[in-house]
């Protein structure tokens, strides 16, 4: 029997870009299967389910079975492949007349003692959450493109799935595959360590970035796709996720209002997370709206009573001299020093006339002079004595 890593060297050998489909079958197998498994049929109807979701390949089904065909017909029993140009693929417009489709094709496929349920996401998208009898779920999701299979509709791409374990932990032994955004798919495993995997893209199944990190939080939007689906089976008063967030709205507002200086930058923080998830996660959640509404207005009460008390603290001086009144001060001394200037070139134009006396005055008392005559320096004793004779 073949395995899918051995058909991976045999391609990589035979320069696998000579044609569109080679390329695209390559990097399928590459990234979005397990190198250990045997090849079956199953995994090439899935590699051309995953090829027909792409109008290219819908335009050109007839090339992409060829080809396939001549890579494989030494390799597997062909006979039961179900090859595209022999596949009919249908868009379902009516969202009542998919999830009917989707019902009718989980009873045929679920019948061990599995418990399902539908969940619409929008008019063209469910989630199947699949409870197993050993209390671990299946979450499949489905789109509007469908397949007809001997008389029957059946799901186009049916590998699209998240697995959870009995306590709601993405099972580590389980390879996940979900789509994060259009004709964009991931393909990971979560273990206790580490996250590993890939993200695939376009129709020849490209890889555009690899998965190697701690946590699935290094990832937001692997992350936030997954928790979307979550939220739909997953009661939020045990999602920790959920939780972690309300707690720390919270907390910061109550920092807030007591005056802690650390509630501004924590705000900040908790605040882009909570929205981010009210964004992409849980959308319309009102608990979520009113905690970050309540943070909104406390942090800002908060930033205007801060700036009052500074203001307090400053001197007087310091918070009349506003520009204004600067330019004013500055407009008078610039008017003086040009008095000052005239009377040093024309000081007769400073002086007045003497005032007529109504009294007798000795004839050797001066006439008074202003101030502009000459400095009021105090007169001395000899003039003192001078003028009591």
């Amino acid at each position: 029997m073949l395995k899918v890593g051995t058909l991976i060297k045999y391609l990589s050998e035979n320069n696998p870009s000579e044609s569109p489909a080679r390329l695209s079958f390559f990097h399928y197998l590459s990234y979005l299967t397990d190198y250990s498994q045997v090849l079956t049929v199953d995994t090439v109807e899935n590699f051309f389910a995953s090829c027909l979701d792409f109008t290219h390949w819908q335009q050109n089904r007839l090339h992409l079975g060829e080809e396939i065909q001549t890579i494989l017909q030494e390799a597997l029993d062909l006979s039961e492949v179900r090859w595209p140009q022999n596949t009919q693929v249908i868009e379902l417009e009516n969202s009542k007349d998919l999830g009917t489709a989707l019902q009718i094709y989980l009873n045929s496929i679920y019948k061990n003692g599995e418990k399902y349920r539908l969940i619409p996401l929008s008019e063209q998208k469910f989630l199947g959450v699949i409870l197993r009898p050993n209390k671990s779920l299946w979450v499949r999701t489905f789109d509007h493109k469908m397949i007809v299979n001997d008389g029957q509709l059946q799901p186009l791409k049916k590998d699209l799935c998240l697995y959870y374990t009995a306590e709601l932990d993405l099972d580590p032994e389980q390879i996940q595959k979900i789509e994060m955004a259009p004709f964009v798919t991931a393909r990971f495993q979560v273990t206790s360590e580490q996250v590993v995997g890939c993200l695939v893209k376009g129709f020849v199944h490209q890889k555009f970035m690899d998965l190697n990190a701690p946590s699935l939080s290094d990832y937001p939007q692997l992350f936030y796709a997954i928790k979307r689906q979550d939220q739909h089976f997953i009661n939020r008063e045990t999602d920790s996720f959920y939780q972690e967030i309300v707690t720390g709205l919270e907390r910061v507002n109550q920092m807030a209002q007591l005056g802690d200086p650390d509630a501004a930058p924590e705000g900040v923080e908790i605040m882009a997370r909570a929205q981010k998830a009210l964004e992409f996660v849980f959308a319309g959640d009102k608990l979520l709206n009113l905690l970050i509404r309540d943070l909104q207005h406390t942090l800002a009460l908060r930033k205007k009573s801060v700036r009052q008390e500074r203001m307090e603290r400053l001197p007087n001086s310091a918070v009349e001299m506003t520009p204004r009144k600067v330019e004013d001060q500055w407009t008078q001394i610039r008017s003086l020093n040009q008095s000052l200037n005239k009377r040093k070139t024309n000081p007769t134009a400073f002086q007045q006339p003497a005032p007529k006396l109504t009294q007798p005055t000795n004839q050797s008392m001066t006439s008074p002079q202003t101030s502009f005559d000459r400095p009021n320096f105090p007169p001395s004793r000899q003039r003192k004595s001078d003028l009591t004779n």
